[in-house]
């Protein structure tokens, strides 16, 4: 599973695997969740994205030809759940405090207010989920 999905493409896609799934098959997945922006320039913060609301995001940032969704893990579990799919196991590798005090140095967009500081600093998640 990668980050490039939308959330409306990861609703149909995990609508489709929960259909296709038999009833002791396992869906396993692991999603990246830092700013994959940072690989090509160290300059920025791991949490650069957080900073822009969903317009400058989507119309200035954002590639149409890779895109980046910007979820966080409760928005993974909520699709699975949502698709009828019953989450065994979901393991967040969550910030370090280091991690934490990188994060307190981004003015936070608002959009993601709703997210704890643990939230927005995971940088990685793993799940197994089964037919509900």
């Amino acid at each position: 599973m990668q980050n490039y999905i939308s959330r409306n493409e990861l609703k149909a896609i995990f609508g489709s695997i929960a259909a296709c799934l038999r009833k002791k098959g396992l869906f396993v997945a692991t999603v990246r969740l830092d700013d994959e922006y940072r690989d090509g320039d160290r300059n920025i913060s791991k949490y650069n994205y957080l900073r822009y609301p969903p317009w400058v995001w989507e119309k200035l940032i954002n590639s149409r030809l890779i895109s980046y969704n910007r979820l966080r893990a409760p928005d993974y579990r909520e699709l699975l759940e949502n698709a009828g799919l019953h989450v065994e196991q979901f393991e967040i590798d969550g910030p370090t405090p280091a991690d934490l005090e990188e994060l307190n140095t981004i003015s936070v967009h608002p959009f993601f207010k709703n997210y704890s500081r643990e939230e927005l600093g995971a940088k990685q998640l793993a799940f197994v989920a089964t037919k509900a």
